[in-house]
């Protein structure tokens, strides 16, 4: 992992970040009603790569290798790579020749409230606006590095985009969130406990807190 965080390294600086890759991408996005959940919690949800074996284990894990992940604060952001399987197979392949994404999946938390995320093909760009202490506006906005040529890729895409936003966003992370929610909600704790695999929210938390500190 440490020789991948090394090549999504230079890939950064040599493209200003992957999200760039077309001037003007092509976008598809969602609208729904507001989440019933703190947008603190979606955040959390995407800072972790251990849930993804149990959460999405009927979606997007055969993709994934359970539980190996990275994560580095940037300043208040964050940066990760989530590790897919193509990765240990890729021992003798020099990191250089090979796009990261089809070795693991990269992520950033740009703080406060966006999450980027670098499929193989293409980028989910994911923003939590709180509307009150419960409720967030989750937009979620799909980018191509060009609009469709064909029929064919539009359904392509079209697919690509059902399956992540309403098979994996909607349908398990957020719906855990609103679970989360509710048992926050309840008042049976009166803390939370952070396991030795969530470190990073921990930073974005403390992000938030100095943050605060300082209006």
């Amino acid at each position: 992992m440490r020789l991948l965080r090394r090549q999504l390294e230079r890939e950064e600086r040599a493209a200003g970040g992957a999200v760039h890759e077309a001037e003007r991408p092509y976008q598809r996005a969602a609208k729904r009603p507001p989440l019933r959940g703190n947008w603190k919690l979606v955040i959390d949800a995407f800072l972790d790569g251990y849930h993804i074996r149990h959460l999405h284990r009927d979606s997007i894990y055969r993709f994934f290798v359970d539980a190996l992940s990275e994560a580095q604060p940037a300043g208040d952001h964050i940066r990760a790579a989530t590790a897919r399987r193509t990765l240990p197979g890729a021992r003798d392949v020099r990191l250089e020749d090979v796009d990261v994404r089809q070795l693991a999946t990269p992520s950033y938390v740009v703080f406060p409230n966006t999450v980027l995320i670098l499929h193989p093909d293409y980028t989910s760009v994911l923003t939590m606006t709180p509307e009150a202490p419960d409720p967030t506006r989750f937009s979620h906005m799909m980018l191509i590095p060009e609009a469709p040529r064909s029929e064919a890729e539009e359904v392509h895409w079209a697919k690509s985009f059902t399956l992540i936003d309403e098979g994996v966003f909607l349908r398990e992370d957020l719906t855990v969130v609103e679970a989360m929610q509710r048992g926050i909600g309840a008042g049976a704790n009166e803390t939370l406990l952070f396991g030795e695999l969530e470190q990073a929210a921990l930073w974005f938390h403390e992000s938030l807190a100095r943050a605060i500190a300082r209006t």
